[in-house]
């Protein structure tokens, strides 16, 4: 392709040459994925299917018999962890697995080890969870919402 790049219009800037595109084009550019690393693990997460309740039993036999899972974490794996206080650097006070409470929909109920993606993504699939549901709130008005006064108040 030898055409002229178009003059930049005003909104935009001056077209800069990118360096690596045409081994991008032609498929030779090196990609972080396609380097082979020995003894790699990989995870994929079982979600809540409930926007706010508790999670009153999780049922992992199934994914567990999958081949290539490595193990399957879950609250049950995190009660000597600490529960994240306010001020902490994470972008939630909800901290994943601490415990089986669900505060909003696709919450993390469960993290899937796996020998290969496939197999840990396939096994999160089967993860089934029993919940004690719990009517959702959708704003700061909506009855049973609990207030936390902010950081230093």
């Amino acid at each position: 392709m030898n055409q002229a790049a178009p003059a930049p219009r005003e909104n935009q800037g001056d077209p800069v040459v990118r360096i690596d595109a045409r081994l991008k084009v032609t498929g030779q550019a090196g990609y972080p994925a396609d380097i082979v690393t020995a003894n790699v693990a990989y995870g994929a997460l079982a979600t809540s299917s409930i926007a706010r309740g508790k999670v009153s039993g999780l049922h992992t036999k199934d994914a567990r018999a999958v081949p290539g899972v490595l193990d399957i974490v879950t609250y049950d794996d995190m009660d000597k962890t600490d529960t994240p206080k306010f001020g902490n650097t994470g972008a939630s006070s909800i901290g994943p697995l601490h415990d089986k409470t669900v505060f909003h929909d696709g919450q993390i109920i469960a993290l899937v080890v796996a020998e290969t993606f496939e197999a840990a993504e396939e096994a999160a699939m089967l993860i089934r969870a029993d919940y004690e549901d719990e009517r959702p709130a959708a704003s700061f008005d909506s009855k049973g919402v609990k207030m936390e006064p902010a950081a230093g108040k």
